[in-house]
């Protein structure tokens, strides 16, 4: 199985939705104070962006540093609402209670949210987005963009027609540093991706749900201390289901981040594979991942994947007794210089840089 042959005509699809869907300059907002006390959910331009601390990040990838904030004018009141499923209570924390879950991903306790729906387009680099409840999507077109302790939900009602490729949160290839901190991102059961990035992507304590695929990155990102779960594969159960794909790239570390796949046509939980161009030096740390065919595709195909590392990450059986339906590592078109190290299965301790004896 060449799962991610299998996701390649998504991203190339995709790219070209992308393309004519961000021709116009159209921004479809309403918005609604759901406090009723005037806070913004898009600060005044005249205040300038809070700074965040900087996380370590492999060589090369950009840390940025917004100093702008945009505001996106007036907005009118909207009685919109998630679905139920949008709505619905976030599941406990997994298994191993330091990794990330739902005490310690998304929009953090006491945070008030301005509710809004409709497609957010943002052209504004530096522009910093704190406090919204989006039912909709954004589309991120300007570089070194943040957004943080926001929700941003995919409409429950969205035609049938083009659910396959719809990504709530967007970026477009020309744009780079987007940044996401404690937001949660819910695709309603209905659409396809989470977030789609192509370079200078960082994710950090947000929660990611009801999607099929969690991130689809590039080259130079990190996605950190994040919870992917209730994974779908979609309303006519055809989709290829991952956590964390990437099919070219450079500079990439996933570190610290609860990845548990669910629904039918699994592939990984994370999955980098070389069908669209070079991968190099990419990190994967100190996770937690269960589920998925194998729960890891590491693969070197049309083109070279070189200086890839998976390294102390905990293994669980929660999904499937072999943590993947057929085991942990998919073990065909292995990059040469691949590292393997200090990976155990959680429930047993079990060593995991090979496939354990499943018995």
């Amino acid at each position: 199985m060449r799962t991610v042959d299998r996701g390649r005509r998504w991203i190339v699809a995709a790219v070209a939705v992308l393309v004519a869907a961000t021709a116009g300059t159209a921004i479809v907002l309403t918005s609604g104070d759901r406090d009723g006390d005037g806070t913004a959910a898009v600060s005044d331009p005249s205040q300038p962006a809070a700074p965040s601390p900087a996380p370590d990040s492999p060589s090369g990838t950009p840390t940025p540093s917004p100093s702008a904030v945009t505001s996106l004018g007036p907005a009118t009141a909207t009685s919109a609402k998630p679905s139920a499923k949008a709505s619905a209570k976030r599941k406990a924390t997994p298994a191993k209670a330091s990794f990330p879950g739902a005490g310690n991903t998304g929009v953090p306790a006491g945070v008030k949210l301005k509710p809004m729906t409709g497609e957010l387009i943002v052209k504004k680099a530096g522009t910093v987005i704190d406090g919204i409840d989006l039912v909709g999507r954004l589309s991120v077109q300007a570089d070194n963009v943040t957004v943080r302790r926001s929700r941003i939900t995919a409409p429950p009602d969205l035609p049938n027609k083009g659910r396959d490729e719809f990504t709530v949160i967007q970026q477009s290839t020309s744009a780079k540093g987007l940044r996401m901190e404690d937001c949660e991102i819910d695709g309603s059961q209905i659409v396809y991706r989470a977030i789609m990035a192509f370079s200078g992507l960082h994710v950090s304590r947000c929660e990611l749900r009801n999607v099929g695929h969690g991130v689809e990155v590039g080259e130079n990102y990190t996605v950190e201390d994040s919870w992917i779960h209730s994974t779908t594969d979609g309303p006519d159960d055809d989709w290829h289901v991952d956590g964390i794909i990437s099919g070219v790239g450079k500079n990439g570390l996933i570190r610290h981040n609860t990845i548990v796949l669910t629904g039918g046509s699994l592939t990984g939980a994370v999955s980098i594979g070389s069908s669209l161009g070079a991968i190099d030096n990419v990190v994967i740390r100190d996770n937690l991942l269960a589920g998925g065919n194998y729960c890891v595709y590491i693969e070197d195909q049309e083109h070279p994947a070189t200086r890839i590392q998976v390294i102390d990450n905990w293994f669980s059986t929660m999904e499937n007794p072999k943590v993947g339906v057929y085991g942990i590592w998919y073990q065909s078109d292995l990059p040469k210089d691949l590292v393997r190290r200090g990976n155990r299965v959680l429930e047993t301790g079990v060593p995991a840089d090979d496939e354990p004896d499943w018995g």
